[in-house]
């Protein structure tokens, strides 16, 4: 596991200095947008190295320009899962079952894998090699592998298999005396362990700083727990190995906004595990004790400090004060704090922007229309960039949102709501990429850029380049620069688009000046006529030259070159592209095109493209629909 190299106890650090390494608030609140690239200078621009929460990009190598996003997966054929996860999702009895995976503490510094198994009202404790052991007795790994994500971890993945076996051992053909032995209630070596460890000895000066201790569980991932021993200072939460003196992980006091009791609905299914959620603007981390006890005095202590200290009131999330927003955006570890390599997902170069809160179950049921929630969390998005009176509990509201979004299923939705679903979710991701790294600052980490930042939804994980090129425009064309053949993924989704749409191209907005500054919140029921207004807003920049004689050339946007299969011939471009074009297009155009067809003469007619801006703008609104579209 990761260890930040800190003191055991920071009240004896030095101060830090302020360097490249520390992010700080810039003091201003850039919106990202786009707009037609004629009139750039009517607003001011959004620098692509600009961060709208500090002043950071994604790091990139040069190792990590290209690659493929399914790198040592290979191209895997996801044909199955098409099931949306309901009540007669195999998720369910899972989660129910095997909750998570477990790194216990272990010896001389190390940890141990063992795996959750909920029987009834008890837990039982299980080795990684006990686990493998029934996994091999049995056939649960084709129903798995058949049935989920290629993008799963090793570990989620045997998670999935036990979980599998002992909530269906009628279904699964398995060793009954193994399924037996694994289950039994004699075997109790890790369950006497886990939380309920002697407490190691602090030193007078320790003891001194120390407002709480105790060992406890947090979780790294929505199926991935670490115990750990942590300590409450007048600074923060800390957590590490009892046998090391550098903390592993540390959540600052001036980043955390509440901390309350978790409910016992939202918990993984642990009988005698005490939860409670800690929560900052970015993240929530959670947190299991042994005893309640142990979690109400953290819970209280926790409060009483940030009331001492001042920190309650600073942090506020009701408070529209900007001042008071700015000094609760202080993050020590800003990637920490609003994006999550979650150990669920074969994720080497993905990060996951939708983690402010983890969801340990899958729901039994659909509670929420996906293209609603999806629609609700987009609008989120668009207040948080624009109102900056209430800009902590706006951003906190969305970042909150968008995590919800895990829970949505899609797979089982008409081509029509996937459509509108993906389209939003596309720019709520965009909104959220901006609103807490910034665009990429060259057009070359533009590649790095979508290929690293993605969603969690629908039990599975995607970059931006993989929502637009594998789910969205699954059954378009790619781009037709060479480039791209190295550069794009590959990878395959149940949940893709199984329709191909040229309109498609205009509807997604990825914020640059050549894009309008305007985008649609997409409805089912009217994502037809919106994808024709979309169209309309993105040919506003388009123009004419009249050469000599009875030549004329037409200038359209660059998207149109790039993905010209998308398309067809010049021909076929001009009488797709035609409705949309502004009316002096369209007269222009007129004297060329056959009544009887409407084919173009393309004699006396070229067809060329505007150049392409990677500049943003500092806003991005919604559309009102259909009203500001004739």
């Amino acid at each position: 596991m990761e260890h930040i190299d800190r003191k055991h106890f920071p009240e004896q650090e030095e101060d830090e200095t302020e360097s490249d390494d520390v992010f700080r608030w810039s003091g201003k609140r850039f919106v990202p947008s786009n707009g037609v690239e004629e009139t750039p200078q009517e607003e001011p621009s959004l620098k692509r190295s600009e961060s709208q929460l500090f002043a950071t990009v994604l790091e990139e190598s040069e190792e990590e320009l290209f690659f493929d996003a399914e790198e040592n997966e290979g191209n895997i054929p996801h044909t199955s899962g098409s099931t949306p996860i309901s009540e007669s999702s195999p998720l369910v009895g899972i989660d129910n079952h095997c909750p998570f995976w477990l790194d216990i503490i272990g010896n001389r510094g190390g940890y141990d894998r063992v795996y959750a198994v909920s029987l009834e009202e008890r837990a039982i404790l299980r080795s990684e090699k006990d686990c493998e052991d029934l996994v091999k007795s049995s056939d649960a790994a084709g129903t798995v592998d058949a049935t989920f994500s290629p993008r799963m971890s090793e570990s989620e993945r045997l998670r999935r298999m036990i979980g599998y076996i002992v909530s269906k051992p009628m279904r699964v053909n398995v060793d009954a005396s193994k399924l037996k032995t694994f289950t039994d209630g004699r075997n109790k070596k890790y369950e006497n362990l886990f939380l309920k460890r002697a407490a190691p000895s602090l030193s007078d000066r320790e003891r001194s700083v120390v407002q709480w201790s105790g060992y406890v569980a947090r979780a790294r991932s929505d199926r991935h727990w670490v115990e750990e021993w942590a300590t409450l200072t007048s600074r923060g939460l800390y957590f590490y190995h009892p046998e090391k003196r550098k903390t592993s992980f540390h959540v600052s006091l001036t980043d955390i906004l509440s901390v309350d009791m978790l409910k016992a609905v939202d918990s993984p299914c642990f009988p005698g595990g005490h939860c409670l959620c800690v929560e900052t603007l970015g993240r929530s981390y959670y947190l299991m004790v042994g005893e309640s006890r142990k979690r109400d005095d953290l819970i209280e202590l926790i409060g009483r400090l940030k009331v001492h200290t001042g920190e309650l009131s600073k942090n506020s999330a009701t408070s529209n004060d900007s001042q008071a927003f700015n000094l609760a955006l202080l993050f020590e570890s800003p990637t920490d704090s609003f994006l999550h390599k979650s150990s669920m997902w074969t994720c080497k170069h993905r990060r996951i922007l939708n983690c402010k809160n983890f969801v340990f179950r899958t729901a039994t049921a659909l509670e929420n229309d996906p293209v609603t929630m999806v629609q609700a969390t987009l609008r989120q998005g668009l207040n948080a960039v624009n109102d900056a009176t209430e800009a902590l509990e706006l951003t906190r509201s969305f970042f909150a949102s968008a995590s919800s979004l895990k829970k949505a299923s899609v797979r089982g939705l008409s081509e029509a709501c996937r459509l509108s679903f993906f389209l939003n979710l596309y720019h709520t991701m965009i909104l959220h990429a901006y609103l807490v790294l910034g665009p990429p600052d060259s057009s070359f980490k533009w590649i790095s850029y979508f290929n690293n930042t993605s969603y969690q939804v629908d039990d599975d994980i995607f970059s931006l380049a993989e929502l637009e090129h594998c789910i969205i425009r699954s059954r378009m064309s790619y781009p037709s620069q060479f480039i791209s053949r190295f550069v794009l993924p590959k990878s395959q989704y149940a949940m893709a688009l199984q329709k191909g749409d040229y309109r498609v191209n205009f509807a997604m907005n990825c914020a640059s000046l050549s894009n309008p500054a305007e985008i649609f919140v997409y409805d089912e029921n009217s994502i037809d006529e919106q994808l024709d207004a979309a169209g309309r807003l993105y040919f506003k920049t388009a123009k004419y030259e009249r050469k000599g004689g009875n030549e004329v050339a037409i200038y359209v946007p660059r998207i149109c070159q790039w993905f010209s299969s998308d398309f067809g011939s010049n021909e076929e471009l001009l009488r797709k592209v035609f409705p949309y074009l502004p009316r002096e297009c369209q007269s222009v155009l007129l004297p060329y095109q056959s009544k009887r067809d409407s084919r173009f003469d393309m004699k006396h007619i070229s067809v060329r493209y505007l150049p392409y801006s990677f500049e943003c703008r500092p806003s991005l609104v919604a559309a009102d629909w259909p009203e500001t579209v004739s």
